[in-house]
């Protein structure tokens, strides 16, 4: 896919999204689960610019835009043989390879994003000192914005990907989403700091850093999906039963 052009709104990365999910849902590729839960918050994201609920709304729309390529990034990097960081690597070749639950591919893809993209973005898009109290208040609402969504993320995840991770999150109420919260808002604020040394460090400096914070999501990637020569044949069975299921209950209540 071409860059988002300057000036591209939250409403094209949405487009670009369902032209990726329509693909890769057709193919059952598991990619589709972290895409999937992204669409849901950058739509979030374009109703909260929409109704003027940050400080700074061009800016927090730039964020989002620029946000999202580095992801596209690494997705149209993956599929021309193009080089893209190690941690996105990990992610494509598992979902290639089907040896990851749904909520693996779910973890794995924010984890990527949140530690890796995330201080990319911040520092391209505008991380001036003379502005960073009123940016890193903007950040704290996205971290509202998100914790408010983490029931319909799981909803649309395991209605579409997942019979058992609905099951799953039925049977141990809100104590995954309060281990949903205290992860996001752990990793945001990481990288929040990591934006701050990326934007302080030398010219020289920063190859290094962005480097360090691909080989932090990828360390964090072998903790979410280690490998396993027991789970691989289990789930080359029972992830499409599983994915088919969820389609079957999700097609009883529309």
């Amino acid at each position: 896919m071409p860059l988002l052009t300057t000036g591209a709104s939250i409403r094209v990365v949405l487009e670009r999204m369902d032209v990726l999910l329509e693909r890769w849902e057709a193919a059952r590729d598991p990619r589709a689960v972290f895409l999937r839960s992204y669409r849901v918050v950058t739509e979030a994201m374009e109703d909260a610019v929409g109704k003027g609920l940050f400080e700074d709304n061009d800016w927090m729309e730039r964020l989002d835009v620029q946000f999202a390529q580095e992801y596209f990034d690494a997705v149209d990097a993956s599929e021309s043989a193009g080089a893209f960081p190690d941690c996105w690597r990990m992610v494509f070749d598992l979902a290639r390879k089907r040896d990851t639950t749904v909520l693996q591919d779910l973890l794995l893809g924010i984890n990527a994003h949140i530690v890796h993209d995330l201080p990319l973005a911040l520092v391209k898009v505008g991380f001036e000192p003379g502005e960073r109290m009123r940016r890193r208040r903007d950040h704290e609402r996205v971290n509202e914005i998100l914790i408010g969504l983490i029931d319909r993320i799981q909803e649309e995840v395991a209605g579409r990907y997942s019979w058992a991770l609905g099951i799953l999150d039925r049977w141990v109420g809100t104590r995954d989403e309060l281990l949903t919260r205290s992860g996001i808002l752990s990793a945001r604020s990481a990288a929040w700091i990591a934006a701050v040394a990326l934007f302080e460090a030398s010219p020289e400096g920063r190859p290094q850093i962005a480097l360090d914070l691909d080989r932090a999501a990828r360390a964090a990637a072998d903790v979410i999906a280690p490998g396993s020569r027991f789970l691989k044949p289990v789930l080359r069975f029972a992830r499409p039963l599983d994915g088919a299921l969820a389609r079957w209950a999700r097609s009883r209540t529309l």
